[in-house]
Order: C-alpha cells, then structure tokens, then sequence
C-alpha cells in the first residue's frame, strides 16, 4: 500500500445514482437554517454526520460551521463562568448586608455558643452551591476548549493539503493567461515584433508550453489525489484546450477524455 498521504479511496456514493453534490447543498443549507437558529449542539452533530458519511469530500465547507458552532459554545461558556462569579461575589454583598444588621450582642452570643447566624447559614448554603457549580463548569469549559482546540487543527489541517492542489492550479491559470496573451502578440496579423524579437519569443513560448503542461499534468493529479472532482475536471479541461492550441488534437482528446471519465 502507498503511504496515507498518497492513498486514496474510492468514495462509495461515486458508483451510484446519488448526486451528493445536490445532497451536499441542501444539508448545508440545513446546517446554516440551524446556525442561525443557535442550535449549536445539532449544527456540530449534523456537520460531522454529513463528513463522515461524504468521506470528507466536503469537510473544508462542514467543518467551517462546526469550528463556528463550537466557538459560539466557547462564548456562552465563558458567559455562564462570569455569570457565576458574579452570583459569588453578590452572595458575600448581601451576607455582609445581612450580618451587619444583626446585634452585636447575638454574635457574640451564637459564637460563644458555637452556632452560625442566620445569615451565615443562608450565605454557606449559597457559597457551597456556586462553588460547586461553578467548579463544575469550569471542568466543562476546559473540555469544551481542547474540543475547540482539536476542531481549529483539523479545519487548519484541511486547509494545509487540499490547497496545495488548488494553488498549484491558480498559479497554472495565472501563467496560462499569460501565455495565451504571449501566444496572441506572437501571432499578430500586424508584426509588432522584429525577426530577432520574434525568435526569442518564439523559443520562450516552447519553453512556457513544455513547463506549464507539466504543471498542468501535476495539478490534475493533485486534485484527483485529494477527491476534488470537479476543479480536476476543469484542469483537464483547460489542459486538453492547451495542447490542442499547440496542436496536439490526438492528445487533447485524451485528455479530455480522461477529465470527462474522471
């Protein structure tokens, strides 16, 4: 077996009659009706659902609103502790409120006594309820944050990888331009050039087509590497359109055959 960065595995819905790229449309369409409506726990269970179920075909769009889901849970977390602390400290307000308006002699009484105020007891019984609450939710929040943690490096990791293949075929696109405008002054009806100039171009063009026809080849099985169908298409495509500009009619078709049949 190749190692698993070069593996690559046959999505099962490709042998079907399902169309996933619709299925795909309305899910998220789904997800984004449920991210607005703050039900954040049912957008990160349908997302990851979804991936698991597509193979990851369409992660680097799912798992955008997983990350969003889970931050916006980080946010009410973080809400909930400042809520608590807030309880805490109006907790000890109102006991210091309530203890100063009890005789003097009568805590001098119950302390003699080994007894608690009423107000002490009712402060005790408060102070044991939100710290304990709030010890709880702390533990929460921390397991929520490597939850997020691990959310945020995987959406990284996705974007690490797949856009290797997309950047090479961006800058592909950039030098086609180029060339195809090279190619047009070249050609030009009206001679722009002298003879020299015209033999330095000439060569430079056959340098350019060579290299950027690699290039092509190593982005479409880039794409293809990464199951990203569609931009392989369209790099055949525009592959097979090169060749057949230089000629090449018999390995245009090929190529676009290729494309077409995946």
């Amino acid at each position: 077996m190749k190692a698993v960065g070069e593996e690559v595995e046959e999505l099962w819905f490709e042998d079907t009659q399902l169309d996933m790229r619709t299925l795909a449309k309305f899910v998220g369409f789904t997800v984004l009706c449920f991210y607005h409506m703050r039900r954040w726990a049912t957008v990160i269970q349908l997302a990851q659902d979804f991936n698991s179920v597509s193979c990851g075909e369409f992660s680097p769009t799912f798992f955008a609103f997983i990350v969003g889901a889970q931050k916006e849970v980080m946010n009410l977390s973080g809400r909930i502790l400042k809520n608590s602390a807030r309880y805490i400290q109006s907790a000890k307000e109102k006991f210091k409120t309530e203890q100063d308006q009890v005789p003097r002699k009568l805590l001098r009484q119950l302390a003699l006594l080994g007894q608690l105020s009423e107000p002490e007891k009712l402060y005790n019984k408060r102070i044991y309820y939100y710290e304990n609450l709030t010890s709880r939710q702390k533990k929460l929040h921390s397991a929520w944050k490597q939850t997020e943690e691990f959310y945020n490096l995987t959406y990284q990791l996705i974007f690490s990888t797949v856009p290797a293949a997309i950047e090479q075929l961006r800058k592909n696109r950039v030098v086609l331009a180029r060339f195809i405008h090279q190619k047009h002054v070249y050609l030009h009806p009206v001679k722009i050039l002298d003879e020299a100039q015209s033999a330095i171009m000439k060569r430079n063009l056959e340098d350019m087509v060579k290299s950027l026809i690699g290039s092509y080849h190593m982005a479409v099985e880039l794409l293809r590497k990464r199951q990203m169908t569609l931009l392989a298409t369209q790099a055949s495509h525009e592959l097979g359109n090169l060749k057949w500009l230089e000629g090449d009619r018999k390995a245009a078709g090929t190529v676009w055959s290729e494309g077409v049949d995946g």
